[in-house]
């Protein structure tokens, strides 16, 4: 069995799976394949951004990453920098309760976008200020 932090292996551990069989293998990326690129001019027009900063959260939504944990920290942020702007971008078994979390907040400065084509994702990449990746079971 591999898991991507210790916190999922304490996961299967606590389904009886025997230490021996588990090894952590952490989340990696091909860097080549990631290259900065520029902004995408077309997506920052399409969203609004106004050349706001954005902070954003691209992946899957599944309660081990984290996602619900950094939308209860989202008010204080915007109080503190009221220009800035949040974006989640994606989807998984979460897709609805985080959807539904930023509906609850009212607020044009937090968005959501569901799962996008996978040749759209380094555009959305391109408009990102800042990548959060909270890991709720990883931290």
């Amino acid at each position: 069995m591999v898991t991507i932090c210790e916190g999922l292996k304490q996961e299967v551990l606590s389904r009886g799976i025997s230490p021996e069989k588990i090894v952590v293998a952490p989340n990696a990326v091909e860097l080549d394949s990631f290259e900065p690129r520029p902004r995408d001019a077309t997506l920052v027009a399409e969203l609004g951004l106004n050349g706001d900063p954005l902070v954003a959260y691209i992946g899957s939504l599944f309660g081990y990453e984290g996602v619900e944990d950094m939308l209860d920290v989202v008010p204080g942020v915007l109080e503190r920098i009221p220009k800035v702007r949040f974006l989640v971008v994606g989807g998984g078994e979460r897709q609805e309760p985080v959807r539904q979390r930023i509906v609850q907040m009212s607020d044009p400065r937090v968005r959501y976008i569901p799962r996008v084509p996978h040749e759209r994702v380094r555009a959305f990449y391109s408009i990102a200020d800042c990548l959060v990746y909270p890991g709720a079971a990883c931290a």
